[in-house]
């Protein structure tokens, strides 16, 4: 892929600055560091919480302390008023949320829920209690996949969790486990899984199925299998999953999955994997293939309009 820009400025003028990354979508590993910090830690924004004693508390208005280890989401265009900005915690049951253009009790929200706990045998105590680690946002309300059925977070405009049944993909023969990716995009929901040979690394197939979450009444959504994505192309990773719905127009090669390849957790992400669902072949890539060493889990960064 080519990417070439040209520009020019007349006299007296200071020429446009570049695009920071080039041209979008891009896999990003952010390595930057927080200056103030006395030793190597992630860049994280810390900012003071007013508890007021419940388990939802009102945060500062100038802002909110932000988990360690965190993903935002959005559950609308960003300038839609109904619009609520989503952080979810990656250790533990809680979120921050702030309504976009509320503008009475406006702020940031923060909220310790419950989705029980973490199904282990009665020997590992005490119990662990479930978070919810990924979530993808469709038309206001956000979805995450639990054992067996599908959750709803709505915020109402307190948060409010809801659930639905939801019919899981057989696994094909040979296959012990899979990790799968949910992914959200102009008003559809996808579930991509990743099914693996036995209890091992290797990848025994890839599928892309779509969710049809029809009526707001509905108990059970329709789950069908998609066997061709046309100009479109899922980009999932760790951090984030994204479809990227004109993949021609930004250079990249449609009806393909790209995702990191990362079950054994490696500090670098894995291998960036390929996969055709034309002709069901598999690319591994290694992405910065000139940078010694990777130490950081990278994210997607796309095109404002994917």
């Amino acid at each position: 892929m080519e990417h070439t820009s040209s520009t020019s400025a007349h006299a007296g003028e200071r020429p446009p600055a570049p695009a920071p990354f080039g041209p979008l979508p891009v896999l990003v590993y952010d390595h930057g560091l927080d200056p103030r910090a006395g030793g190597r830690r992630d860049h994280a924004a810390d900012s003071p919480v007013e508890p007021n004693h419940r388990r939802e508390r009102r945060a500062a208005s100038h802002g909110a302390a932000a988990p360690a280890n965190w993903k935002c989401y959005l559950s609308d265009d960003p300038t839609a008023a109904s619009c609520v900005v989503l952080v979810l915690a990656m250790s533990e049951p809680s979120l921050l949320y702030c309504h976009v253009g509320a503008t009475a009790g406006g702020g940031w929200v923060a909220h310790d829920y419950d989705i029980g706990d973490v199904g282990l045998p009665p020997s590992y105590a005490p119990p662990r209690r479930q978070f919810i680690s990924q979530i993808a946002a469709v038309n206001g309300r956000f979805y995450f996949a639990d054992t067996g059925k599908l959750g709803v977070l709505e915020f109402t405009p307190s948060p409010e969790f809801s659930y639905l049944d939801y019919p899981h993909i057989e696994f094909p023969e040979g296959s012990n486990f899979a990790k799968s990716f949910l992914v959200a995009s102009h008003g559809e929901l996808f579930d991509v899984y990743v099914f693996f040979k036995g209890f091992t690394p290797e990848i025994l197939a890839v599928r892309v199925c779509a969710i049809d979450l029809g009526g707001a009444g509905d108990e059970r959504p329709a789950f069908r299998e998609v066997g061709d994505l046309g100009d479109r192309a899922l980009l999932l990773g760790d951090a984030n999953a994204a479809l990227l719905c004109s993949a021609s127009a930004h250079g990249v090669k449609g009806n393909r999955v790209y995702f990191m390849h990362n079950i054994l957790e490696e500090p670098d992400g894995g291998p960036l994997r390929v996969y055709d669902l034309g002709d069901g072949s598999m690319e591994t890539v290694r992405p910065c293939p000139g940078v010694s060493e990777l130490m950081c889990k990278p994210f997607w960064v796309m095109p404002s309009a994917p």
